[in-house]
């Protein structure tokens, strides 16, 4: 049935992670000189792609943001890019709505636990902790 709201009030995201997510993708977009244009693609790619799944595969989803994530802390060296906070800031909007779309916390649970023991080894490998002593 046609109730002549138009086809943007049938998403399944609400109008304000629309607006977030639209500003922060732009963000990332304009500051894509900072990175190669593999790791550009592939953020970008991965960020629309967790946004497209957050209705119909919310534990899919949050996978791709713990996934995403981990690979953010590899693009930062020295210092915090623009662009790690924006992908930051998509991946925490589009892990919020996964979060509110599913009836049950044990799978959400079970995607931060993997994504914790992900990022593990991956801090050990890159070898950038200092214990201070």
């Amino acid at each position: 049935m046609n109730d002549g709201r138009g086809w943007l009030t049938s998403w399944p995201v609400p109008p304000w992670a629309r607006g977030v997510l639209a500003i922060l993708l732009i963000v990332i977009i304009v500051s894509s000189a900072e990175l190669p244009a593999w790791a550009w693609a592939g953020a970008l790619s991965a960020l629309v792609v967790a946004t497209a799944l957050v209705a119909s595969f919310p534990v899919v989803s949050l996978g791709v943001c713990a996934a995403t994530s981990a690979a953010t802390a590899l693009g930062m060296t020295d210092a915090v890019p623009v662009w790690s906070s924006a992908a930051t800031g998509v991946i925490f909007v589009v892990s919020l709505l996964a979060g509110r779309r599913m009836p049950r916390p044990a799978p959400a649970l079970g995607v931060f636990a993997a994504g914790g023991a992900l990022n593990l080894p991956l801090s050990l490998v890159a070898g950038d902790t200092k214990i201070v002593r």
